[in-house]
C-alpha cells in the first residue's frame, strides 16, 4: 500500500521537506525490518522486495547527497546530527541483510 497510504509526516502538515523525509526513513525502515524478519528463511518474501525496490527509488542520485537518501530532521542537535548518514547506514545493513539477493548499482535481483 506504499502509494496509497500518506507518509507519517507530510508537507501539509509539518512543513517542507517532511515528505521526502518522512518518505525516505520509511522505505528504509521498512526494508531493513522486513529484510531482518526473511533472514532466517534464507528467502526474500516479495513485501520485502517490494519494500528494498520502493527504498532503492527514493535513494539521491546527484548532489551533495548522492548515495544517500532523505532522513526526518526535527532540529535537535545534537541527537540529529548527520541523521541522513544513520540512515544510509541503515539502509546497507537492509540490503546486506536481504537473503538471496544481489545488490548493484541501485538495483536488487
Amino acid at each position: 500500500m506504499w502509494k496509497e497510504v500518506e507518509p507519517f509526516y507530510p508537507d501539509q502538515t509539518a512543513g517542507l521537506p517532511k515528505t521526502s523525509e518522512s518518505r525516505g526513513t520509511e522505505s528504509i525502515l521498512n526494508a531493513l525490518i522486513l529484510a531482518w524478519n526473511d533472514a532466517p528463511s534464507g528467502k526474500l518474501s516479495p513485501d520485502a522486495r517490494l519494500a528494498l525496490d520502493n527504498m532503492w527509488a527514493l535513494q539521491f542520485k546527484s548532489g551533495e547527497m548522492s548515495g544517500s537518501w532523505a532522513w526526518l530532521q526535527f532540529h535537535n542537535a545534537p541527537w540529529e546530527g548527520d541523521s541522513q548518514y544513520y540512515g544510509t547506514v541503515l539502509a546497507a545493513i537492509a540490503i546486506g541483510s536481504a537473503p538471496g539477493r544481489r545488490c548493484r548499482g541501485g538495483s536488487c535481483r
